[in-house]
């Protein structure tokens, strides 16, 4: 997915990286959660497996010290969808992320997003997520008083280096 592994290198030298893993197996390969379609997510099952991932931040933040608006969260696809469910559902949780290539879980109720920031990122001629879905995240955010800065570029469903060098400013702040 990457398209500069150089520019990613930096990243991986400047900072902790703590992966989780979707319980969800859709065709052999782990998603956060289940899925009718490729338009249409399972509302029930993404209410249990956010719930399951809250309980693990909440265990993570006290074990390790730490407080949600010190962690970066860095979801692309799939990954950025299951940000925006788990801020939409424990808004506690997540203070600052990177949606890298996402959309809305679902419409999500009014919540104050004022003291949070996002990175959100999409490729004009994405096939798997179309640039309209992407905007209509970055509407939503917005509307509920985040930060949001906004990486689009030509390309499709691949991360590109302006992309990688936007997450590289977001962590630095």
């Amino acid at each position: 997915i990457f398209e500069d592994k150089e520019a990613c290198k930096k990243l991986e030298h400047e900072y902790n990286f703590v992966g989780v893993k979707g319980n969800v197996s859709e065709h052999g390969m782990a998603r956060f959660f289940k899925r009718y379609s490729l338009e249409k997510f399972d509302q029930e099952n993404i209410k249990e497996e956010t719930k399951k991932l809250s309980e693990f931040l909440t265990a993570w933040y006290e074990t390790h010290h730490l407080k949600a608006e010190e962690t970066v969260f860095v979801g692309y696809s799939n990954g950025a969808n299951m940000i925006l469910a788990t801020l939409f559902y424990y808004p506690e949780l997540i203070y600052k992320a990177a949606i890298l290539h996402g959309k809305l879980p679902f419409e999500p109720e009014k919540l104050d997003l004022s003291q949070k920031e996002f990175l959100v990122s999409y490729g004009i001629n994405d096939q798997m997520i179309p640039a309209v879905e992407s905007q209509k995240a970055i509407k939503k955010l917005k509307e509920f008083g985040a930060k949001v800065t906004v990486v689009e570029h030509e390309g499709g469903h691949e991360l590109k280096r302006q992309e990688v060098e936007a997450l590289h400013t977001l962590c630095q702040t």
